[in-house]
């Protein structure tokens, strides 16, 4: 991955959606009709976000943490299951387990 995040950004790799197959006709979903999840690894952050002061704080999420944000927040990257978040769009976070 070439791409570093600025600022209050993270990039995150998203999980894997769901593998389910119907059990009646045993055929896959196809790939447009799976939800994505909304959840994932951090894998990227940024320095900080730069406060009013000049000063910058530093992010709370750090790489390796497991983290939950809406279904439609982020910006979608060119790898298909990376999402590059600001840290106000993360909801929850949790370490690796």
């Amino acid at each position: 991955m070439d791409w570093l995040p600025l600022y209050d950004k993270c990039i995150v790799r998203r999980e894997a959606p769901d593998e389910k197959m119907s059990e009646e006709i045993d055929l896959a979903t196809p790939d447009q009709y799976k939800k994505r999840k909304n959840r994932g690894v951090v894998i990227a952050v940024g320095e900080g976000r730069i406060c009013p002061d000049g000063s910058l704080l530093p992010l709370t999420v750090k790489v390796g943490h497991q983290v939950l944000f809406g279904q439609h927040s982020g910006v979608d990257m060119e790898e298909p299951d990376h999402v590059m978040l600001r840290e106000d769009e993360i909801l929850a976070y949790r370490d690796a387990e």
